[in-house]
């Protein structure tokens, strides 16, 4: 059958996966707050993080061939449901005071690959629930719930924790959780049209979307920006701090992180109105704009500075994702994205850990060798001056100015800068089929 893209239901599901999200970021914040507390660990604390995230990385292909295999709103009720009832095992274990780290650790790794496979099938119903000429539109609300989330969800945990303890946030997490299962499962959404005749095992339908994947030479460019933002990203999250309390105190840098919040919603807005003629433009030169941003960081430190670098750079960072994302979903075949998509959170979120691995050691080396004698502060001094903050300041100037010049060959590589052009799109008008 024929049916027209519901914006209805993309709203409906939008609020319930935002409200789910807040619901998950209080739990987080407070959990962190509780390990930090009894065990006074930055490991133990850092472990926590870990639990939350490589899951999910490790079985996102397997996630995403779930996603387009099977009914995607029962996945996403179904990967909702085992993370409720993950967090309400923690929270009588709470309630009878028997929570241990372990079991967070455990509850965190379920929820991570809970996550894997709910993302994957969210975002793939989002290309047939709205027009594709409003992809970056909607986009840029799929944007906006993280980071408002980001924004609010600490301020308003640390109110609930002293009000209502860390079992008062289990509650308001599994009723979060509720409101998300009752929207989704009133919620219609389509399925593609799958040919049942020609569906193979789970491995080779995996097989599949990576080899259709790496034909397209500029989606495999697209995909190398992607991993390149989230290694730069990573790398500038690690060495933010270090930067500013050089010359400031924790209350700048938490006014930075405000600042940074605030411009990924403002972002995120903006995209609602705003339509690009190509989305590759978006891509490209909101990576030269971010690079901009981060040479000057660099060059000239100073609290007002970092605070203006800080919103603008994460006002940029909606642009590009959502620039990016619209190109995926246009020249997808929806049947498909499931796969291709959790392949692409596979491979650019391992940049993430690889930023951490990286950015310690690498920060080290530099800052010696820009402290007064050391090995470069005779060449760079004169520039950017000698001590302690130099070395951290040099490395946002050489991140900078790699984005600057990876936006400015990208558009230099015919099948990247053309491949709206030369890859056709999946998704032919506002009709989709499904079944």
């Amino acid at each position: 059958t024929m049916v027209e893209p519901n914006k209805t239901s993309f709203f409906l599901l939008w609020f319930g996966q935002f409200i789910s999200l807040i619901g998950t970021d209080i739990t987080k914040f407070g959990l962190r707050v509780w390990t930090y507390q009894k065990y006074g660990s930055i490991t133990q604390f850092a472990l926590i993080t870990f639990f939350t995230e490589a899951p999910g990385i490790l079985i996102s292909p397997l996630a995403g061939a779930f996603a387009d295999r099977y009914d995607r709103k029962k996945v996403m009720i179904i990967a909702d449901g085992i993370t409720a009832l993950a967090s309400a095992c923690l929270y009588f274990l709470a309630l009878g005071d028997n929570l241990e780290l372990w079991h967070i650790y455990i509850a965190n790794t379920m929820a991570s690959m809970m996550n894997a496979f709910q993302w994957p099938a969210f975002i793939s119903s989002v290309t047939l629930l709205v027009p594709k000429e409003e992809l970056t539109k909607y986009g840029g609300m799929n944007q906006a719930a993280p980071a408002l989330s980001m924004l609010f969800a600490p301020a308003i945990a640390g109110v609930l924790l002293k009000a209502i303890g860390l079992n008062g946030l289990f509650i308001v997490e599994l009723t979060t959780f509720l409101i998300a299962f009752a929207i989704a499962s009133n919620t219609s959404i389509p399925r593609p049209e799958v040919d049942s005749s020609q569906q193979t095992s789970i491995m080779q339908e995996i097989q599949t979307a990576w080899s259709w994947m790496v034909q397209h030479r500029g989606l495999v460019a697209l995909l190398g920006l992607l991993a390149n933002g989230h290694l730069s990203s990573g790398m500038v999250q690690i060495l933010m701090t270090p930067l500013i309390l050089t010359f400031g105190d924790v209350g700048t840098l938490g006014n930075v992180l405000s600042a940074s919040g605030t411009g990924a919603i403002f972002g995120s807005m903006i995209l609602t109105k705003v339509k690009f003629r190509r989305n590759i433009d978006g891509v490209l030169y909101g990576v030269m704009i971010q690079g901009f941003f981060l040479t000057l960081c660099g060059i000239s430190p100073g609290a007002n500075l970092i605070l203006a670098v800080a919103f603008f750079y994460m006002f940029i960072i909606p642009t590009v994702r959502v620039s990016r994302e619209a190109i995926w979903q246009r020249k997808v075949p929806p049947a498909m994205q499931g796969r291709v998509f959790a392949l692409q959170r596979m491979i650019s979120e391992t940049s993430l850990p690889i930023a951490a691995i990286i950015a310690g050691p690498v920060a080290d080396s530099v800052e010696n060798a820009m402290l007064d004698g050391g090995m470069l502060s005779p060449i760079l001094g004169s520039l950017i001056g000698v001590g302690k903050g130099r070395g951290v300041a040099l490395m946002f100037i050489l991140l900078g100015s790699w984005n600057m010049l990876i936006g400015i060959l990208g558009m230099r590589y015919p099948p990247l800068a053309n491949v709206e052009r030369d890859i056709p799109d999946a998704v032919q008008s506002n009709k989709k089929r499904v079944r």
